[in-house]
Order: C-alpha cells, then sequence, then structure tokens
C-alpha cells in the first residue's frame, strides 16, 4: 500500500516502493509531486533562492547603470563564475530541504546550509565543469560558424547541450544527498537517467518553455513602472522559476531511486543522519 508522510501541513503519498518499476516514473507524478514540495517549503526556497540571486543581479543592475564596474571580459567572466557557484550553492540548500520534507522531518535553514557548505568543494566543480562546457561550446560556435554556417552550428550547438544537460542534471542532487564527489556525481547522475532521458527531457522543456512567454507578459503587465520596479519583478520572477525547477529535479532524483533501485526515501537520504 502506499505510504503518506506527513509534516506541518503538508501530504505526499509516495507509491509502494516494492512494486514500483521504471514505467512508473511519469511527468504528471513528477509535476505534482514537486509542486506539494514546492508550496510544502514556499518562504524557505524563495528566500534561499532570492539571497542566492541578488548579489550578482545587483552588481549588474548598479553596475551596468554606472558603467564603471564590468570592465573587460575577463572581469565578466570571473562575476558569472562566482554567481554561478553561489546559485547552486542555494540550489544545494533546496536539495536538503526538499529530501528532508520527503521523509516526512523537520527541514531547518540552518542544517541545510551547513550541509551545502560542506560540499563545497564537489559543487564547485560542478559549476566549474559547465562553465568550461558552456564557453567551450560557444568557442566552437565562433570558429565553425565560418565553415559550416551560424544556423548549422546553433542546432548542433542546442542538441549537444541538450543531450549533455539532461545526463547530467542530477549531478547536484546526488552531490548533496549521497556525498559524491565531482566526477562520482557526473557518473551517477548518468547512470539513474539513463533509460528515462527522453522523459526528463520533456519536463525540463515543459518548466523551460512557459518562461520567455511569462516574462514578456510580466513586462507588459508592469511596463507602466519605473525601471526599478521592472527589475524587481523580473528577479522575483526568476527566483520562482529557480525554486520550481530545483524541486522537479528533486523529485526526479528521488523518484529514479525508488523506481530503479527499489529504497524509499528514509534508504536515499541516510546521508542525512
Amino acid at each position: 500500500m502506499c505510504r503518506t508522510l506527513v509534516k506541518s501541513g503538508y501530504l505526499m503519498t509516495e507509491p509502494p516502493v516494492q512494486g514500483l518499476t521504471q514505467s512508473e516514473f511519469r511527468v504528471g507524478q513528477t509535476f505534482g509531486r514537486a509542486w506539494k514540495l514546492f508550496t510544502a517549503n514556499f518562504w524557505k526556497f524563495f528566500i534561499v533562492t532570492a539571497i542566492s540571486e541578488l548579489p550578482v543581479r545587483a552588481y549588474f543592475r548598479w553596475g551596468n547603470a554606472a558603467g564603471e564596474l564590468l570592465v573587460g571580459t575577463t572581469m565578466r567572466t570571473i562575476i558569472m563564475f562566482l554567481a554561478f557557484v553561489l546559485v547552486l550553492l542555494g540550489q544545494a540548500v533546496l536539495v536538503h530541504i526538499g529530501f528532508r520534507t520527503l521523509r516526512g522531518q523537520a527541514a531547518g535553514l540552518r542544517e541545510a546550509l551547513q550541509e551545502a557548505s560542506a560540499r563545497f568543494s564537489p559543487i564547485l566543480g560542478l559549476s566549474l565543469v559547465i562553465c568550461l562546457l558552456i564557453f567551450g561550446m560557444l568557442g566552437m560556435i565562433v570558429l565553425w560558424a565560418h565553415l559550416l554556417g551560424p544556423g548549422l552550428v546553433a542546432i548542433v550547438f542546442m542538441i549537444v547541450a541538450g543531450v549533455l544537460f539532461v545526463r547530467w542534471s542530477l549531478a547536484l542532487p546526488a552531490c548533496v544527498v549521497e556525498g559524491l564527489g565531482l566526477v562520482d556525481s557526473l557518473g551517477r547522475s548518468a547512470k539513474l537517467t539513463g533509460a528515462h532521458r527522453w522523459k526528463i527531457f520533456g519536463i525540463i522543456v515543459l518548466v523551460c518553455v512557459p518562461l520567455p512567454a511569462a516574462t514578456a507578459i510580466l513586462r507588459a503587465a508592469i511596463s507602466f513602472f519605473g525601471p526599478t520596479v521592472q527589475y524587481l519583478g523580473q528577479f522575483v520572477l526568476g527566483v520562482f522559476w529557480i525554486t520550481g525547477f530545483t524541486s522537479v529535479l528533486t523529485v526526479i532524483y528521488h523518484d529514479l531511486r525508488v523506481a530503479k533501485e527499489g529504497v524509499d526515501s528514509g534508504q536515499i537520504a541516510s546521508v542525512f543522519d
């Protein structure tokens, strides 16, 4: 029979562990569980994500206005890398809180911050790998565009980036939950996503596609206000999207481990004990 987890008014029913198979990893179930996880920890998720996003957004907002802070491509690259590390640390906190919730246990911010800080080195490595991959592929686009044409190169870039993103999409949850290092986290993600990558790709598309439309609607709705209000509105929308996306990835990681390995939340998150 199903197992029900209750925490502070939060209710989540897990499918029976013994009967789970790969076919029971369903898109609709993933979104439903991610929504419950998101709403159960809304303020914690929102505050952590806002704090992790605020420094770099403020830097670029007022740096661009002043025209002095962003000097040179190297400085921009360093700032973007540090910003990505900070965002991943924030997501690591969300993953920890999410698994505490899945286990029906209290999810404190202090403990989550401590756990994320303890995983700083592999998270830094993940940030470096992803950034090097992005800049490397962008460099190849520039070099190959003269030979193959920008349109064809852009299509190849999107395909390769999509494949690698899906393959490594669960590296952060694996790093946080299982306490793995950089290489092991990437390998673990590749193993878990195997045989389910089209479904995961579809989920990611469903999460990402509405964002441009939501951004355009928000801009139109607040276009009568000043630039500060408009920027704040876009910032809040971005925070909502990151928290929702992280919730989805956390549930995907959890459900794939349950479906493929036949373990429950307590066994999955034993690193928290």
